[in-house]
């Protein structure tokens, strides 16, 4: 759910790191992403970019996209350690399980409600923030890009019935709400790392994947999924972060 007011919210955040004061000296901000090129999140990324630099107080960016520089997990550890300076990434949860509280199965219902809880200010917000703050994480956005659906290589069975084995193996991501969640609904759940998605299904490692929406899905793998399926039981709400530590070291 791409719309002007979240990414201009999330562009407003990121400004704020050029309009404090002017640099002294040129300095490089490495930005990540993990979506393809041609998806809108890494068109809004190039745009944070072109932002930043435009800004005229000695600040560039270069943007890797598709998990050029990992994935999401290991990215979102360079951003604690500084190596990596922004990122528009999936927040994962192996350094506080508290932080799946962003991929509760029905969370909202719509996207008014949506729009309300991944706003800053809001309860959930601030609790997440907190979160990624203690581990030396800025939040700077959350982006709602859509309801989750399940994308699949190969016929199954009973896809409208709760509980019924499906008959399919299905990507997971490592995130425990996601594999109860895919579990419940009667998919047999692997956990694969994003970055290794597209040749899992390829090869017929995995049958299919959860975690990623419709726009997703026809970006990156509309030429070997077969069916998407669009339960809507998770939202896609990935986050602008940047490292404290490249924050607290610009002037």
């Amino acid at each position: 759910m791409f719309t002007r007011n979240t990414l201009s919210l999330a562009v407003g955040a990121l400004m704020a790191v050029a309009a404090a004061t002017p640099t002294l000296a040129e300095t490089s901000l490495t930005i990540s992403g993990q979506h393809a090129t041609d998806h809108p999140a890494t068109i809004a990324l190039n745009g944070v970019a072109e932002a930043i630099e435009g800004a005229g107080v000695d600040l560039t960016a270069r943007v890797f996209p598709s998990n050029q520089l990992g994935d999401y997990s290991l990215v979102y550890e360079d951003i604690i350690r500084g190596t990596v300076d922004i990122a528009h990434l999936s927040v994962p949860s192996q350094l506080d399980p508290n932080l799946e509280s962003n991929f509760f199965p029905f969370l909202v219902s719509d996207y008014d409600e949506m729009r309300r809880i991944y706003s800053p200010g809001s309860c959930f917000y601030n609790a997440y923030a907190e979160m990624q703050a203690n581990l030396g994480v800025r939040l700077m956005g959350i982006v709602p890009e859509g309801f989750i659906g399940v994308a699949l290589t190969k016929p199954a069975e009973a896809l409208f019935e709760a509980g019924t084995d499906k008959g399919v193996l299905i990507r997971v991501p490592p995130i425990d709400t996601f594999s109860t969640g895919a579990s419940a609904m009667g998919f047999r759940g692997t956990t694969i790392a994003y970055a290794d998605l597209y040749p899992a299904l390829q090869t017929g490692v995995a049958d299919g994947w959860i975690g990623g929406t419709a726009a997703l899905n026809y970006t990156g793998f509309r030429d070997i999924i077969t069916d998407f399926i669009p339960y809507r039981a998770y939202v896609e709400a990935t986050a602008y972060v940047m490292s404290q530590e490249t924050w607290d070291g610009l002037d």
